[in-house]
């Protein structure tokens, strides 16, 4: 099997751009750093392979659409890039994917080499960011991914306002620069003018010939047929709500709760109308969203709420949270139980209770039944009650935490006179409850 057609470290491209490293490579051809002779750096994209003729076919036809549509852009959230083709003929060598002279055996012609000259950036791209992020279990800070948001959507809406749709919107094609932590725009081979070329994306997603991005590309397959700028803002809506919450779009047991889940409920300290203003982005039909991203843009510039502290964890549970005391004649009483115990293992409760009511709740010794306590409480209906429902509330306090439980009960005068009834049983050990 023929080789790739690449470099080797030293080589000048175009007699002037010193190849130093091999950065990748890709269906389409490899991504090398080089230099010029003062050390001046840029990135070179070669587009073409000669290992299979349909491949290099269709890798030298997006390199052509990403020239041309590049030569069109002057952004500072986009690359600056430059076409660079060298003519041939010039014969290559099938055995190791390098430059030979035209007598070297089984020498390949090659019409020519094609490149994209790319200013160099030093950072990385949000995919290998997330992936870090998700190896230390440490969430993004909100507001650097609100900033790369507003910085990709201005990127974005610039590309719109030409009328052009992006068409592959994604974490590996977004690049943040280590200098300045800023979000750039990479990899523009798909973008196309809106509406004219079907598909988000590359990977093909199912026997009709629609390609996409799966986790990215919008949900619709009309709009898939067709994308427009709606389909940007739903990608960008989605690679911004996962830097926010780690959850992968790509895994189908994350994918649901990404798309249609409030973000507040996947993380509980963003600003509410971030949160909004992304939920509205992903909605599944086109016309639901923002009417483009400056409209995305405008949400985010209103007065930000303050962000919302992390609600604490509660590990005490009260069981039941509200007492049905049942029909209860004036002058009767009834015992009721309430349990209290603490999730965490070996951990048990401690603390105290509080009647909302003296004369009609009264609070009765607690007892100890293993890891759990339970509070044992008499209701003592006044002889003058007014018939109908009524409540009386009771707070708990136990291991530092409140909780806040109701007795509920109704006064019925027609009901059977009795003394007192219920679940009362004290035989384990008394605890010092109050």
């Amino acid at each position: 099997m023929n080789q790739r057609l690449q470099h080797q470290i030293g080589d000048l491209i175009g007699g002037q751009w010193q190849v130093l490293a091999e950065l990748g490579w890709g269906s389409y051809g490899t991504v090398y750093l080089v230099a010029d002779e003062t050390g001046f750096r840029r990135v070179a994209k070669e587009m073409h392979l000669f290992a299979d003729p349909l491949a290099a076919a269709r890798g030298l036809q997006f390199h052509r659409a990403e020239t041309a549509v590049l030569s069109q852009l002057e952004h500072p959230g986009i690359v600056a890039s430059y076409p660079l083709d060298i003519a041939g003929p010039l014969w290559a060598d099938p055995a190791t994917g390098l430059e030979c002279a035209a007598d070297c055996p089984q020498a390949i012609e090659l019409a020519g080499r094609y490149y994209l000259l790319q200013d160099y950036h030093p950072g990385e791209t949000l995919a290998i960011r997330l992936a870090r992020a998700e190896a230390a279990n440490t969430p993004l800070p909100a507001e650097l991914v609100t900033a790369w948001l507003r910085q990709l959507a201005e990127s974005v809406g610039y590309l719109h306002r030409l009328g052009l749709v992006h068409r592959d919107l994604k974490p590996a094609n977004i690049l943040i620069r280590e200098q300045d932590q800023v979000a750039l725009l990479i990899d523009f081979g798909l973008c196309r003018p809106a509406q004219t070329v079907p598909g988000y994306g590359t990977v093909p997603l199912s026997s009709t010939g629609r390609f996409g991005t799966p986790g990215y590309s919008p949900p619709d397959p009309v709009e898939q047929e067709n994308p427009g700028p709606a389909a940007d803002q739903y990608a960008l809506g989605i690679t911004v709500r996962q830097a926010l919450t780690g959850l992968d779009p790509t895994d189908p047991s994350q994918a649901a709760a990404l798309r249609e889940q409030r973000l507040t409920e996947l993380r509980d300290d963003l600003d509410g109308r971030l949160a909004a203003a992304l939920d509205r982005a992903v909605r599944p039909a086109a016309e639901d969203r923002h009417a483009n991203l400056p409209a995305l843009l405008a949400a985010l510039a209103a007065r930000p709420d303050p962000p919302r502290p992390r609600q604490r964890q509660h590990w005490v549970v009260i069981e039941p949270t509200r007492v049905e005391a049942g029909r209860l004649a004036p002058g009767q009483m009834r015992d009721l139980k309430v349990v209290v115990f603490d999730r965490r293992r070996g951990i048990r409760p401690r603390g105290y209770a509080v009647s909302g009511d003296d004369a009609l709740l009264r609070l009765l010794p607690a007892t100890s039944n293993g890891s759990q306590i339970e509070l044992h409480l008499l209701l003592h209906v006044p002889r003058e009650a007014a018939a109908g429902p009524a409540t009386v509330p009771l707070t708990i306090h136990a291991n530092d935490e409140e909780h806040s439980i109701v007795i509920a009960y109704e006064v019925d005068r027609d009901a059977p006179k009795a003394g007192r009834s219920g679940c009362l049983a004290l035989p384990a050990t008394l605890l010092g409850w109050r």
